[in-house]
């Protein structure tokens, strides 16, 4: 068996992505709120756009001072 591999780790996975993901749905479906600081700090590209200021910034597409 590969590292990390082990029966207990995919169920810890799918209980912290669901963890993460719960509170964002409403009503059944999945309503992200792109303002949300959680979801804002952990998502990368949305509509095209690369959102993530500090993957931004390691691709020299912005400043230092633009991050804070």
């Amino acid at each position: 068996m590969r590292p990390g591999t082990t029966p207990g780790s995919y169920r810890l996975l799918a209980k912290n992505l669901f963890n993460f993901i719960a509170p964002f749905i409403q009503d059944g479906a999945l309503a992200l709120d792109w303002d949300d600081e959680v979801i804002a700090g952990s998502c990368l590209t949305h509509d095209g756009e690369l959102r993530h200021a500090g993957v931004r910034q390691a691709l020299g597409l912005i400043s230092e001072q633009e991050v804070a």
